[in-house]
C-alpha cells in the first residue's frame, strides 16, 4: 500500500497513516449525484475517492465501477461501511488511473447484491496526462 500498488476501499485512519508515511496521495471528495473533475500527476502514488453519503443503518455495501480500462467491470462486493464516518474511500495507484484515456468513471454504490437500494452514484471525469 505504502509503494501506489493496493486498489480497494481503505479507511480513513489507514489514509492518514499513509500520507504520515509519505505516500503521495490525491484526494478527490465527492457526493451523490456529483459530477467532478480529476486527474492524477506524475508525482500521485496513490488517488483516493471519498464517496460521501446516508451509510446509517448498513453493515455493507457494494460498489461497482464503470469507465474505461483498467478500471471498467470492477466489482466490490460486501464492503464493511465504517461506522459514523459519512463516507467510503477508494484508493487505485497512481499507476493504474495514469493508464486511463480521458473519460468518465462511473462508481454506484448498493446497500447489497441484486436488487439493492441505491446509496449513491458518484461521477468522475477523468483527465489525461
Amino acid at each position: 500500500m505504502r509503494q501506489g500498488r493496493f486498489s480497494g476501499i481503505i479507511s480513513r485512519a489507514t489514509l492518514n497513516q499513509l500520507q504520515r508515511d509519505g505516500v503521495r496521495v490525491r484526494v478527490y471528495s465527492v457526493s451523490p449525484g456529483d459530477v467532478v473533475p480529476c486527474a492524477v500527476f506524475p508525482d500521485d502514488d496513490l488517488v483516493v475517492t471519498s464517496m460521501r453519503g446516508d451509510f446509517a443503518g448498513i453493515d455493507a455495501v457494494s460498489v461497482s465501477v464503470t469507465g474505461s480500462a483498467p478500471l471498467s467491470g470492477i466489482v466490490l462486493d460486501d464492503v464493511p461501511v465504517p461506522m459514523n464516518e459519512g463516507e467510503l474511500l477508494w484508493a487505485a495507484p497512481g499507476s493504474l488511473i495514469r493508464q486511463m484515456p480521458t473519460s468518465r468513471v462511473t462508481l454506484t454504490v448498493t446497500s447489497g447484491r441484486g436488487d439493492a437500494r441505491r446509496i449513491g452514484e458518484y461521477v468522475l471525469d477523468h483527465t489525461a496526462e
